[in-house]
């Protein structure tokens, strides 16, 4: 019997098959949310390994994910590997959410011409609300006076379009 036999052997001593969903429940040892199993000379994750056995090696890049949800599932089946990126925005932390958000909080639409991405890659703001707080911030500085002649130029500039429909 040759060593990845005996592992594969081994491996399945420690699976209990579940008949309705398809799920190959571990029976083994648990350290945290995941299940883990000596394989090559280390402790390692047990889905990491169903794959590494049943299917091949783990290609670069990517990790071995779950797709029905269950840490304790290691059917080779109901593994796939993914990008870090793409399995976090099928979760449901907080990156996913935000991620899946449409609107900004002021109702304005997240599309290619009102959406910024921030400097760090870390997140996007709306263009319209960000000029908002730029004007506001710019009036609070040049004090009042700039204020008055600033909303009678948004008066004037309202007659105008209303007196030109």
């Amino acid at each position: 019997m040759t060593l990845r036999q005996e592992a594969e052997a081994r491996f399945l001593a420690k699976v209990s098959p579940e008949p309705t969903s398809g799920c190959w429940l571990w029976v083994g040892t648990a350290r945290g949310l995941y299940v883990t199993f000596w394989y090559e000379r280390k402790t390692q994750k047990a889905h990491r390994v169903a794959w590494q056995l049943f299917v091949g090696t783990i290609p670069d890049g990517l990790e071995v994910m779950h797709r029905c949800d269950l840490g304790f599932c290691v059917n080779p089946e109901h593994l796939e590997a993914i990008s870090n990126r793409h399995n976090i925005l099928r979760g449901a932390g907080f990156t996913a959410r935000n991620a899946a958000k449409t609107h900004c909080p002021n109702g304005h639409l997240f599309d290619l011409f009102n959406t910024y991405t921030r400097p760090n890659e870390k997140g996007r703001g709306c263009k319209a609300c960000m000029h908002s707080e730029q004007r506001l911030a710019y009036l609070h500085i040049y004090g009042q006076e700039h204020r008055q002649q600033a909303a009678a130029r948004q008066r004037r500039c309202y007659q105008n379009r209303v007196r030109n429909r």
